[in-house]
């Protein structure tokens, strides 16, 4: 499960309090706000008009849209909560994004600090992230976006520096209804912070150090359908491999549910449920993140 994606509600309050200081911008009719509405340009090689509908990789399975426009910025704070056999996880996060062009923008995040059982996942950690939508849907031809992010070893433990590349792809399927494919790829060259450096060449990839594996993949679909001018209803199902040397694939059934406060203010919920049944996957998840465009 994508521990470093799970938020919980105490951005709730937060959000409420940047929303009740702009209350003459939330009473404004949702359905009025142009980057709401995903419009699909038909294809005509011109630039790709930006249809993005908050389906972001906040979630499993993310749209193949850009977050934000040319100009633009996105702040986001979020947190989560994760439940297995043996413990209870609470982690808190936040990035900031900034549009480049219409189709490309970069991320800089402090990827979770774990609160409680704190440092296992790499408290602190850095993670640059650059995504670009090379095509808009055309005809058939769903659209298709890509994203390469980079974690550095900033974190207490922590050391190496990972890699992965993420292939996204959304088709309009009519009535409200849009369909995304996700692909990935990842190469781990270092652990998140409590290792265990027993080995005697000190090396974390020793054959006996059961640490992170050196090469993770998956894959995952999902929907989302538009239940109102300010509503969408998400479900992803995600098969990829586990991050521990040893442990078998991981399932992951997400239901996910995005809220327009206002022209600039978005919350996001998700629960993620582990189909798998291995201990090592985890039970069930919780997260919230509250956005801000500016």
């Amino acid at each position: 499960m994508k521990t470093h994606l799970f938020r919980t509600a105490l951005v709730l309050g937060l959000s409420l309090a940047v929303q009740s200081a702009n209350a003459e911008d939330v009473v404004s009719p949702i359905h009025l706000q142009p980057q709401w509405t995903a419009v699909q340009d038909g294809g005509s090689g011109d630039t790709a008009t930006n249809g993005y509908n908050e389906v972001s990789s906040f979630f499993n399975v993310r749209e193949a849209f850009s977050n934000v426009q040319a100009g633009e910025w996105e702040w986001e704070v979020g947190s989560a909560w994760e439940t297995s056999h043996d413990s209870d996880d609470f982690s808190m996060a936040t990035s900031i994004k900034y549009g480049y062009t219409d189709t490309m923008h970069i991320e800089l995040e402090i990827i979770p600090i774990v609160l409680f059982d704190g440092g296992d996942m790499g408290a602190g950690d850095l993670e640059l992230k650059l995504f670009n939508q090379f095509s808009d849907e055309d005809g058939d031809m769903p659209a298709f976006g890509a994203w390469l992010a980079a974690r550095f070893p900033t974190g207490d433990g922590s050391n190496g520096v990972d890699g992965e590349l993420h292939l996204n792809f959304t088709k309009t399927l009519g009535d409200g209804w849009r369909g995304h494919l996700e692909g990935f790829g990842k190469v781990n060259d270092g652990e998140h912070g409590d290792v265990d450096d027993d080995d005697d060449d000190g090396s974390i990839f020793a054959k006996d150090h059961e640490g992170r594996r050196s090469f993770q993949w998956g894959a995952g679909i999902g929907l989302d359908y538009a239940s109102s001018d300010n509503g969408l209803c998400i479900i992803n199902y995600l098969n990829e491999s586990s991050e521990t040397e040893g442990d078998s694939r991981v399932q992951t059934l997400e239901l996910g549910y995005v809220h327009h406060l206002n022209a600039d203010e978005t919350l996001k919920f998700a629960v993620d449920i582990n189909l798998d049944g291995h201990e090592s996957s985890g039970d069930f998840g919780a997260k919230v993140l509250w956005t801000l465009e500016f």
